[in-house]
């Protein structure tokens, strides 16, 4: 009966490799391959193992210093191996690999690397690189067992390497990354972290969070509140439901806020809307903010922004940085009222008389389960129908007009029919000094309020959440009552999403150096408007910018950018 050979387990001293097995001790060729099938007979069998010598060749491994210290590997020839780990050390240098050259500083082989072997011999030289040494320091934590607070990793100088893994630990806290300063809290390392050594050595300090922390809250100018709670990291804000929020006269109540940031924590109805990730310590306060608002005759939502001054546009350095975005410091010398929201259906039809939207509420088109139609933002609107609402609901509050066009301020001067295509009549509009009514905010004053303090890419930092606003991710590609995502530090709903906003400026590069009110170039090369805030994630960015055609009116997608009508402010 036929079976197979048990595989063949002898190895033999280097130089000899196995071909298969013999009836014979001194035979020089297999009689049966390994593994081959074999019939039995009536008698039992004897096969010996047949070897053939295969030449050996050197790898010769050379320290590549001035000790002249080398290392010798056997290899048979035709065949691939592992190299040698290195056993070479030098005080001031780290060993990177291997190279055929002599001269070489990046290394062809790394330590331990495949090489095939051919039939000759080979010199390989170490590569070495400038040590460099990271010191990291427990700042608080220790190892366990050892007890030691501070740990040290070599790094080749101009070489990325990842950062040696956290052993520290610190009771009831946890590690959350590594600073360069001591008592610092912003993470410039991630555990394990990619690192290239630069030509001076590191110091690392380990950055530990409260695993919980007591919250306390402060009405900042108001009365009453919640009493504190224990927030855990990583979890979500404790439930506040059926505590009183504080109050404060001649102010609305939007939330509490970090002290820094500032970032949204609980919403004003004191429902959490964060996990706590906010401290190191274990005791925190969140403050009450306020802001004043008022309503107009058709029940239009103004928010006072306060004065102030912030950078605009993004840092060159960060990966979201857009060609036209240069930061610049900006200061506004006057605050102004802005719409809380993104103006809806019923504002704008109530003062125009039309309705434009391609959301309009019929079939294909219906609001979300729950929402309110009259509720959704206006689109489809040009920047020419901006300036048309914005004199005509000025008229009806009986304020100043802000725009003038051919010398009127009147919009039943400007003809029948806002224009559809390019109008050099309507681009040369005025913006009538010392006017009191409603206008588009400037793109400074739009992205100032859309930050409300924050610096980041979005108000609720880098980090943008599905309650950060309306995208193509979570919008189903649809336009949504207006106000249903967190709202920011000036009390504004929809800064992120939902609908495109137009600005009054004429969308250009900005102008170099610092800016006090700037209102834009007085022109632009490619005759287009600014519109803010609207479509994917990226263009949601507090700093992003985009041009539109002043009588466009936008694309029925929403991942595109509807054209709307912003959030109108008033000085």
């Amino acid at each position: 009966m036929a079976t197979a050979l048990e595989a063949n387990t002898f190895t033999r001293t280097v130089g000899y490799t196995f071909l298969g097995w013999s009836l014979s001790p001194t035979a020089t060729s297999a009689t049966y391959l390994d593994g081959a099938s074999y019939t039995a007979t009536a008698s039992n069998v004897n096969l010996y193992a047949v070897w053939a010598s295969v030449p050996l060749r050197a790898i010769i491994f050379h320290k590549n210093d001035t000790s002249g210290e080398i290392v010798m590997q056997q290899v048979p020839e035709n065949t691939i191996s592992n190299l040698a780990m290195n056993t070479f050390t030098r005080e001031t240098h780290v060993f990177i690999g291997w190279s055929l050259s002599d001269t070489a500083t990046s290394p062809t082989y790394l330590d331990g690397a495949a090489y095939f072997m051919d039939n000759t011999s080979v010199n390989l030289y170490a590569v070495w690189a400038n040590k460099r040494i990271i010191t990291f320091h427990g700042y608080g934590g220790s190892i366990p067992i050892t007890g030691d607070v501070i740990k040290t990793q070599e790094a080749p100088e101009g070489r990325a390497i990842a950062l040696a893994a956290n052993t520290f630990e610190r009771a009831n806290y946890h590690f959350v990354g590594w600073t360069v300063s001591v008592g610092g809290t912003t993470v410039a390392y991630s555990d394990g972290a990619s690192y290239t050594a630069g030509s001076t050595d590191l110091t690392l300090y380990a950055i530990w969070i409260a695993n919980t922390c007591t919250i306390t809250f402060d009405a900042n100018g108001g009365t009453g509140g919640p009493a504190n709670v224990e927030a855990v990291y990583g979890s979500p804000m404790p439930d506040l439901i059926g505590q009183t929020p504080p109050t404060r006269e001649g102010y609305v109540f939007i939330g509490y806020f970090t002290s820094s940031g500032p970032s949204l924590v609980y919403a004003a109805n004191l429902t959490g809307v964060r996990n706590w990730i906010y401290t190191t310590s274990t005791t925190y306060t969140l403050y009450a903010l306020w802001v004043i608002e008022i309503e107009n005759t058709i029940d239009m939502s103004m928010v006072w922004i306060p004065a102030g001054t912030f950078q605009m546009g993004t840092n060159s350095t960060y990966s979201y940085y857009s060609f036209d975005e240069a930061q610049h410091y900006v200061t506004l010398t006057d605050g102004f009222y802005m719409g809380k929201y993104q103006v809806t259906h019923e504002e704008y039809e109530s003062v125009m008389g039309t309705n434009p939207s391609y959301f309009h509420g019929g079939i294909d088109r219906e609001p979300a389960a729950g929402e309110i139609q009259v509720r959704r933002p206006v689109e489809q609107v040009s920047w020419y129908d901006a300036l048309v609402f914005c004199n005509k609901l000025s008229m009806l509050e009986g304020l100043a007009p802000a725009y003038r066009i051919n010398g009127s301020t009147d919009p039943e001067d400007w003809g029948t029919v806002v224009p559809t295509s390019s109008d050099t009549t309507w681009d040369a509009v005025e913006r009538v000094s010392g006017s009191t009514g409603y206008r588009l905010p400037t793109e400074a004053q739009w992205e100032y309020a859309c930050r409300a303090g924050q610096w980041a890419a979005y108000h609720t930092g880098d980090t943008i959440y599905d309650d950060t606003g309306w995208s193509p991710d979570n919008s189903n590609n649809r336009t949504h009552q207006v106000g249903l995502k967190t709202v920011n530090a000036f009390g504004l709903y929809d800064m992120h999403g939902n609908v495109s906003e137009w600005c009054w400026d004429w969308y250009g590069y900005y102008s170099g150096g610092a800016q006090t009110n700037p209102t834009g170039p007085v022109s632009s090369l490619v005759g287009t408007r600014v519109r803010r805030g609207g479509g994917s994630v990226f263009y949601m960015r507090s700093a992003f910018r985009d041009g539109n055609d002043p009588y466009g009116r936008g694309s029925t997608t929403l991942g595109c950018g509807l054209s709307a009508l912003s959030s109108t402010v008033i000085a």
